[in-house]
């Protein structure tokens, strides 16, 4: 018999898919940067050229990823605009420089943060960052001669950088294939980035897909001594590059050993449009094997009892705080059958 216990939300991971595996640290073996004059008749281009690579792969999946940009005559910054490394064997790689010094305005080639998103053969989908400069004890070698143009590159002492990746989810190869064979003429969808791309660079298929997921696991306590726990893993995913949304759709949580789980996400009372990572609300509805059926909400809220981040590549990610993991619900008995 069901009785109308708390149901507890055991883990929640909301979007752009979160999941967890020990990986070795990816490895920057070079870094190289530049930047002119500004002497007539020179130069005006800056650059930031890296070399990566990834120890959990058979090939190494070894990858040079460049940036050039005009800051003297065209007022471009490499910053928030995500590129395709050179191809590996094994999946992609794409990486974009962010600012690491806020105060600054002119764009730097000694103090920065790289990003790297890695998609290996098998759809896996990971990202990592690491931030370089020039201080006293930090990884890069920093100089400007005489004439006016500096450079940086990395300290032998600190070859290799690691980077700490973080796997984020799985690209169907059903999606990867469609994107492979849009037709040239078809019109690109937005890329994620709100800074345009450098515009002879086209935007990639990472860039192009925005594939979110809300997924947790809610048990019903046992009954009685022996009475087992019901527990089910609910998921909702949707593609925001296509339009979708995730909210108003009731559907069904895995299988359990007795009646069933259905839930909904709906708008939180501080839903930002475009971001329903920041507020939103999961309906719950328990049928139990007696015929009895109950009602749970539970809210969820950034800066409340969850807490995540996005990156500028716009991959984001979120989870229960310690303090509200297990989050309760307490259940309402709304019919009978």
């Amino acid at each position: 018999m069901l009785r109308p216990a708390l149901f507890g939300i055991l883990s929640l991971a909301s979007g752009t898919f979160v999941a967890a595996q020990a990986l070795a640290p990816w490895e920057i073996v070079q870094v190289d940067t530049y930047s002119p004059s500004g002497r007539p008749g020179s130069s005006t281009i800056s650059y930031i050229k890296t070399t990566i690579t990834d120890p959990n792969s058979a090939t190494k999946a070894t990858a040079n990823c460049n940036i050039e940009w005009d800051g003297l005559t065209k007022g471009e910054t490499p910053y928030d605009t995500a590129l395709e490394c050179t191809p590996v064997e094994d999946g992609s790689w794409e990486f974009e420089v962010l600012r690491a010094d806020p105060s600054s305005e002119s764009p730097s080639i000694s103090n920065f943060i790289l990003r790297f998103t890695r998609l290996t053969n098998d759809g896996n989908l990971y990202v990592g960052s690491v931030t370089l400069d020039s201080g006293i004890d930090r990884d890069l070698f920093f100089m400007c001669a005489a004439s006016g143009f500096c450079y940086a590159n990395l300290r032998p002492e600190s070859t290799p950088v690691r980077v700490t990746p973080k796997e984020i989810g799985n690209m169907s190869s059903d999606l990867k294939v469609h994107q492979a064979e849009e037709t040239p003429e078809a019109e690109p969808e937005p890329p994620i980035h709100p800074l345009a791309n450098l515009p002879h660079r086209d935007a990639s298929p990472l860039q192009r897909v925005r594939h979110r997921q809300i997924r947790l696991t809610i048990t019903e306590p046992g009954t009685g001594l022996e009475g087992p726990d019901m527990m089910a893993d609910c998921t909702a995913e949707w593609n925001e590059g296509a339009g979708e949304s995730p909210y108003d759709k009731v559907q069904n949580c895995s299988e359990v050993e007795e009646g069933y789980f259905m839930f909904e996400v709906v708008k939180g009372n501080n839903t930002v449009e475009g971001d329903p990572m920041n507020s939103f609300n999961l309906k719950f509805a328990r049928l139990g094997v007696d015929g009895k059926t109950y009602l749970g909400l539970a809210e969820f809220a950034s800066e409340k009892n969850t807490a995540g981040s996005c990156g500028g590549n716009g991959l984001c990610d979120a989870v229960l705080k310690e303090e509200y993991n297990p989050l309760f619900v307490v259940p309402e008995q709304v019919k009978e059958r």
